[in-house]
């Protein structure tokens, strides 16, 4: 019995706006890329906005404060509907932080600042029935408005699945300081909402109480998605464990491959693997990199042995991600 990460909760690559054409965010603002310590600069007042489709999601960013200000000068992050409002975080002479997070749950806008990305004060929020397509930073005061990191995911929580209904799951520190409990529902599946990204153990009991199951320390971020898996495998990707690793390496390309390795003491036969994919892409998988099918068949995994499977994608035409990773590889 093994807690395997199946989905990584990021919606994309980070730092999109370093990442991407001018084209697509800039419009009339003057701005500059430092590639070698990774800064977008906002240099005079105006904005930068990108296409930001994403109804569900948490952005969150890291900036350069500017210390002091003067009345009249503030930075904005903000997300935008197609009613042209705007909804987000203002910092001006009454106050900044070096970390900033929106969220948005069912509707429901959340803002938040933090100074250590640990402790945060919620700003307000509100529910907004409009549809979100556009999210920006905008800035108006003598300093450059520089953008260290930016990263977003898919939700603020993250999703354990396949313990019975009502059993009990604890996050706690890496202490074993319990700091959420939840149950699990009749679709066997729970969430928890992260206050902030962290280091921690889940500990799973059953309903008299008794403990079940307890992980070694984890990176959970947001988004994340955890399943009990019957099976003790290794997933690595150009050598890192991706259903282990906070940060998995991104699929370069669309021809990529994985290794499944065993790393428990049995011997597993007639493994299924296939994918879940949210888009219209098309995901095929293969064991010798010539046929692709919708699943592959391992017959026979013994400890210790590994398996590479070739993966090919094809793009759909709704898929304006710029990362090629949202699906989930599942292994039955």
């Amino acid at each position: 019995m093994k807690l395997v990460k199946i989905e990584d909760g990021k919606r994309e690559v980070d730092n999109f706006y370093l990442s991407s054409n001018f084209i697509d965010f800039v419009g009339d603002a003057v701005v500059q890329k430092d590639i070698t310590n990774k800064t977008i600069s906002l240099i005079y007042d105006n904005k930068i906005e990108r296409k930001f489709d994403y109804q569900d999601f948490v952005i969150l960013v890291k900036r350069q404060n500017w210390d002091t200000y003067v009345d009249g000068e503030y930075v904005k992050f903000y997300v935008g509907t197609d009613t042209n409002e705007e909804y987000g975080i203002r910092d001006d002479i009454q106050g900044e932080a070096t970390y900033l997070k929106i969220l948005r749950n069912e509707g429901y806008i959340q803002a938040y600042k933090s100074n250590d990305e640990q402790n945060w004060t919620n700003v307000g929020g509100m529910n907004v029935t409009a549809t979100i397509n556009k999210q920006g930073f905008k800035k108006k005061g003598s300093k450059p408005f520089t953008l260290e990191n930016y990263s977003v995911y898919k939700n603020a929580f993250i999703t354990i699945l396949n313990f019975p209904e009502n059993t009990v799951v604890e996050l706690c520190d890496v202490s074993g300081n319990k700091i959420k409990e939840r149950l699990f529902d009749a679709d066997l599946q729970c969430q928890i909402f992260l206050d902030g990204i962290i280091k921690g153990i889940l500990v799973f009991k059953n309903p008299l109480g008794q403990e079940i199951y307890r992980t070694n320390p984890l990176d959970f971020q947001y988004g994340d998605v955890y399943i009990l898996s019957i099976y003790n495998l290794e997933i690595v990707y150009k050598g890192i464990v991706v259903n282990e690793s906070p940060n998995p390496a991104i699929l370069d390309s669309l021809f990529e491959k994985v290794t499944i390795k065993n790393v428990g003491v049995d011997t597993y036969q007639n493994l299924v693997v296939s994918t879940v994919d949210s888009t219209d892409d098309t995901i095929q998988l293969s064991l010798d990199g010539t046929t692709y099918t919708d699943t592959v068949t391992i017959t026979e995994l013994a400890p210790n042995a590994e398996v590479e499977v070739y993966i090919q994608i094809y793009r759909g035409l709704s898929n304006h991600n710029f990362a090629v990773r949202n699906f989930q590889l599942n292994i039955s």
